[in-house]
């Protein structure tokens, strides 16, 4: 996590190059993924989903184009987690998944005032993700005292892992903003595959809405 906290302030850093003509707003929200893989063997393709709660914090520079032309530039720490349990006779099972990425994401926008102090932004853009860690722990409990408990992790990233940390999305999205506070909400779509097996491809999506304010 304090890797993860410095390559957010190295990206917060470059940011800053951009503020002669920008504004910096805090962003903070809720950012679900769907990641769906679809496994070819033969001439049959089958495909299965698996969705995760997401969480991200950042922040980004809004730079002046022309007029009511803007693009911002982002850095947000963002996390995926899912926990699912099953139990099967006396054997519960629990499995907990984690990944840290952090996204940069580069967004065109265009705003129009709806009042004095009240704004409507429609934004899209393209956002860069690496993945900084990915974990799967999976515990067993069974009621059978004869046998034992049982816990392993599993790290997603590493020299015999076929998982891809790099992702490419397209975002879009509107914001409403009111004085110095944003509520903003929109899509994002992967288009890599993140698994490097021939066979296998994964691709990930999901909306997000969130809250920021300028400073």
């Amino acid at each position: 996590m304090k890797k993860a906290f410095s390559i957010l302030g190295i990206a917060v850093f470059i940011l800053s190059a951009f503020s002669a003509k920008a504004q910096l707003n805090v962003i903070a929200g809720y950012a679900p993924e769907t990641f769906t893989t679809a496994t070819t063997v033969g001439n049959t393709t089958s495909s299965t989903t698996k969705d995760y709660n997401g969480f991200f914090l950042g922040v980004d520079y809004n730079v002046n184009l022309k007029a009511d032309l803007n693009v911002a530039f982002g850095a947000q720490l963002r996390m995926n987690m899912h926990n699912d349990e099953s139990t099967v006779l006396t054997v519960t099972t629990k499995r907990n998944e984690n990944q840290i990425l952090l996204d940069i994401p580069i967004m065109l926008n265009y705003g129009f005032g709806l009042g004095r102090d009240a704004r409507m932004t429609l934004f899209a853009g393209p956002m860069v993700s690496f993945a900084l860690q990915g974990n799967t722990k999976i515990t067993t409990h069974s009621t059978v005292t004869t046998l034992a408990d049982t816990e392993t992790n599993t790290e997603w990233y590493g020299d015999n892992s076929s998982n891809e940390r790099l992702n490419l999305s397209g975002v879009f999205g509107v914001m409403l903003g009111f004085r110095e506070y944003r509520l903003f909400g929109g899509y994002r779509m992967g288009f890599l595959d993140l698994n490097n097996d021939d066979n296998i491809k994964t691709t990930t999506a999901g909306i997000f809405i969130g809250l920021g304010m300028a400073l």
